[in-house]
């Protein structure tokens, strides 16, 4: 793996601040699909809000 490749891999910390209802509606939407930790949740609606946007835009995945 090249060096840009490896820092395109790279994980960046983000904090963030959120109103409880929607704190609830991501852990309810993790228990629902059966995912256990509320960061991999928060990821895995962010790549699906992404993947939609793109879809929506016509654009394709990359």
């Amino acid at each position: 793996m090249t060096k840009s490749n490896d820092q395109e891999k790279a994980s960046i910390r983000l904090h963030i601040y959120l109103p409880a209802d929607e704190v609830e509606a991501i852990d309810s939407w993790g228990f629902d699909n059966r995912i256990r930790a509320r960061t991999k949740a928060i990821r895995e609606l962010v790549k699906l809000g992404l993947d939609a946007s793109q879809t929506s835009k016509g654009g394709s995945k990359s």
